[in-house]
């Protein structure tokens, strides 16, 4: 890998001038290199350090030397090759972002651990941001790229098909002009390596992310994979896709490769602060997988100097790679060892981190989004600086790449079904807090949002009737309004109960209440009407249970208007009824009974399961031997089976089944003989 500032940091000294020496690119020849070892507990003594002459930042479009061509797909080679070529022995630059010499020593290395540098659930995060996001991250990192330049925010190539392996699960399909976002995002999701990882290293390693006037040769060694220091670059590896998906690939070699193993998990391992070996070591145990790895790639830990210096320059003995890691990391990313979004306080105010921005949560919000992200964490007031303010942060959720809004309540996300919805619960579609797909996932998912509501936490559960809300009677009524399972009910926010007004009490459909002080019983309706049952031999024909299950001040019902009478037709949804022996059947004419009509609650707990449409209506009482036909809105009893078989044309017709108490309680007519 190469590094951009060797022979002013091996000096001892770095300043603005080196700086730029460092970074200038009219020559892309690689930088004097340190002597490998091929064996991986060796580290090598320097080369003597050449002396420095800065170059100017250009003015005008260098002439661009050629570029190897790379191959397609580079060719399997051995670990013990990939080890000798890919591991880094050369010191890296104090500092490689453009401007950054100004805050060198003001980075904070706080909660820094060489063995727990990053932990593996970010390290292998491949889905940690979308290709539009880390396009927006390169793009908030340069801005304008100088005139005759490509920066990384504008590069694009073709990109080659890559089939999965036993390192990368899923295949890389090639494309014709690729961005380097999509790239990075593509590899990330292929070989399952946190694309923030991939950015970081593109920054420690060629200063790609914020250079303003890179040249084509920072492209072609974008990772400084198979760069080895004792011979030239490997071609198989040029190119920005092969650097890239290379570099990615053999970070889950070092994972899953038995060869790598002298920096095992969980043991002790002497890690050495300088390819100098009379800089000493120090013992660290590696945590992870994870900061093994970036070990393997780059065998140093910085020194105490290093990690006083921030960005900067520590002493003879300092090596910077493994803490550059860290500090562009946690400036751009946050915690290297927390999957979650996170809560930071800056001064007074608190934000939830989100993305590359942040959102400022408010004394409204703050227990609910404690409840779902934790603590927050004291930050500095620069360190919140990176990430741009977007917004208040809401109840309201938004997942920005696949549109999903939920509601932020109790430490979990509730799902809503539609905008209407939305604005039912004191929202509105395109205000709500827009969260990357990442922070949204961290929310845990909770159960859906219904029509069911509560006041309060603990309260009494409310119906959603278009613009009032409707107190439920009892657990029954929630239950039966729900299909027969308990519903789940939210706490309604302040701005949805105050677009709803109180609506009246709500019963279980399909029961019968009393007034206080009155024996007669009624049929409630969700449309606020009483049906009188006349009898409770009604109450049988219709499948419904006898007796009433509330009794009720008359206040309780004042929005209720007592009108109609329950008898044995009905009408649901456009279509009459007969009732009788607990089902209702379709019915061609009432023949002059009255029809009542029913509400879609109260139907919906009625049987209509036999769909077969009836012509004449005939009727017997349980346990009696008289027949009656219905006509005329009376019951006219048919006095002989001879009779009954010559209306059934010549055959007995089907009879219906009524209790005893219904056939004595409706009118009679005349006979048919």
């Amino acid at each position: 890998m190469s590094a951009l500032a060797v022979a002013s940091l091996v000096a001892g000294v770095l300043t603005a001038t080196s700086a730029a020496a460092a970074t200038s690119e009219t020559d892309p020849t690689p930088e004097p290199r340190i002597t490998a070892s091929t064996g991986p507990n060796t580290i090598p003594t320097p080369l003597a350090t050449p002396s420095a002459t800065p170059e100017p930042i250009p003015t005008a479009t260098p002439e661009p030397s050629a570029t190897p061509t790379p191959t397609a797909t580079p060719g399997e080679i051995s670990d013990e090759e990939m080890d000798r070529i890919a591991q880094d022995t050369t010191l890296d630059a104090a500092v490689v972002e453009e401007g950054a010499l100004g805050r060198a020593s003001a980075a904070s290395l706080v909660g820094f651990d060489a063995g727990n540098i990053v932990s593996d659930a970010v390290f292998y995060n491949g889905t940690a941001m979308s290709s539009t996001q880390i396009q927006a991250f390169l793009k908030s990192k340069v801005p304008t790229c100088r005139s005759g330049y490509t920066c990384l925010k504008d590069f694009t190539t073709t990109t080659t098909t890559r089939a999965a392996d036993a390192y990368c699960a899923k295949p890389y399909q090639g494309a014709k002009n690729e961005t380097a976002a999509r790239i990075i995002a593509k590899v990330a999701q292929a070989c399952g390596i946190n694309p923030q990882v991939l950015l970081v290293m593109l920054q420690k390693e060629q200063g790609l992310v914020t250079h303003t006037w890179p040249s084509s040769w920072r492209y072609t060694i974008a990772m400084g994979m198979a760069c080895p220091d004792t011979s030239a670059c490997d071609t198989r590896y040029y190119g920005f896709q092969n650097q890239v998906y290379g570099a990615a690939r053999q970070y889950q070699i070092y994972a899953k490769s038995s060869y790598f193993n002298w920096f095992p998990v969980g043991k002790s391992s002497q890690v050495q602060y300088h390819p100098n070996a009379s800089c000493g070591s120090g013992a660290v145990t590696m945590k992870n997988k994870a900061t093994a790895s970036l070990y393997y790639y780059t065998p140093y830990q910085p020194n105490a100097a290093a990690l006083r210096a921030g960005y900067g320059e520590g002493d003879a003995c300092s090596a910077y790679g493994n803490r550059n890691f860290y500090n562009y990391f946690t400036d751009w990313f946050g915690s290297t060892r927390t999957p979650e979004p996170a809560l930071i306080r800056a001064g007074t105010d608190i934000f939830l981190l989100n993305g590359t921005t942040k959102v400022h949560i408010t004394q409204a919000t703050i227990g609910e989004y404690q409840a779902a992200f934790g603590g927050w964490t004291q930050v500095s007031a620069q360190y919140a600086a990176q990430f741009p303010t977007k917004g208040k942060a809401t109840l309201f959720l938004r997942n920005a790449s696949t549109g999903d809004v939920s509601l932020l309540q109790g430490g979990t996300r509730h799902y809503f079904s539609t905008c209407a919805q939305v604005a039912q619960w004191g929202g509105r579609c395109g205000t709500e807090t827009a969260l990357t797909s990442a922070t949204y996932a961290a929310v845990p998912a909770g159960e859906r949002l219904t029509n069911f509501v509560r006041k309060r936490a603990g309260g009494a559960l409310y119906l959603i009737d278009g613009s009032r809300l409707d107190p439920l009677y009892n657990r029954a009524a929630a239950t039966t309004l729900n299909g027969g399972k308990w519903p789940y009910a939210a706490v309604m926010p302040a701005a949805g109960l105050k677009r709803h007004g109180s609506g009246e009490v709500r019963f279980a459909p399909g029961t019968f209440l009393e007034q206080n002080g009155s024996v007669r019983a009624y049929l409630p309706t969700s449309d606020r009407r009483l049906v009188y049952l006349p009898s409770w031999g009604i109450a049988d024909e219709y499948g419904l249970a006898r007796g009433a299950s509330a009794r009720v001040p008359a206040s309780t019902l004042a929005l209720y208007k007592k009108t109609g009478t329950l008898g044995l037709f009905a009408r649901c949804g456009g279509t009459p009824y007969i009732a009788a022996g607990g089902t209702l059947r379709p019915i061609t004419s009432s023949y002059g009974f009255h029809v009542s009509n029913l509400d879609a609650a109260t139907c919906a707990q009625l049987d209509r399961s036999n769909a077969s449409r009836l012509g004449a209506l005939y009727v017997q009482g349980k346990g009696r031997d008289e027949v009656y036909l219905l006509q005329g809105g009376k019951l006219r009893h048919v006095t002989t089976p001879a009779v009954l078989n010559r209306l059934g044309g010549g055959k007995r017709p089907l009879v219906l089944s009524l209790s005893a108490q219904t056939v004595d309680f409706l009118p009679k007519g005349a006979a048919v003989r």
